[in-house]
């Protein structure tokens, strides 16, 4: 018995650390909306990207099944408006990478940091590689430099301040 309104937030990479087995998806996909999250980062990486190839590995949804556990369905359980999909009207948040694979959709599930070339919110950028800033021709003020596995990549912001705060925050001190 699922109750009119239940929602399922599954996090498979850390459901198998910490229980051996995770949800059976094929059972409650179509019984209530799924979406994708990653746990804290004790019971997993907190990679949001290693949950989706982590449920990607299991078989029991498409690839696009998965994709909208990420972006579709979680707009519409939290009833976002005009998010989740890329469409007129809609924000445009979105991540644009280097194709590191032949087939688009491994190149989606394989999404590493290094292949990001671009992430807009609300149409606005927030991180720019070296290589998109120089050819948008994008004034960089405002932008801290980031490298990522070699990757130069600028971020909307003090990168310092916005380090410090998310650290002050996170329960997990060091």
């Amino acid at each position: 018995y699922i109750k009119q309104g239940t929602s399922l937030i599954w996090c498979p990479r850390s459901n198998l650390r910490l229980y051996g087995k995770t949800a059976d998806i094929s059972l409650l996909k179509g019984a209530m909306p799924l979406m994708l999250g990653t746990d804290s980062e004790i019971t997993s990486q907190a990679d949001f990207f290693g949950e989706l190839r982590a449920a990607r590995e299991m078989d029991v949804l498409t690839d696009l099944e998965l994709l909208n556990l990420a972006t579709k369905t979680p707009a519409e359980i939290f009833r976002w408006k005009k998010v989740g999909i890329l469409a007129e009207g809609y924000r445009a948040d979105m991540i644009v990478a280097r194709m590191n694979d032949h087939d688009p959709w491994n190149a989606v599930f394989n999404l590493e940091p290094g292949f990001i070339e671009l992430i807009l919110i609300d149409g606005h950028p927030v991180v720019l590689s070296e290589t998109v800033a120089k050819q948008l021709n994008l004034p960089l003020q405002g932008f801290s430099r980031l490298s990522v596995r070699g990757h130069l990549l600028y971020v909307k912001g003090p990168l310092a301040y916005l380090l410090r705060k998310w650290r002050d925050q996170n329960w997990l001190k060091e």
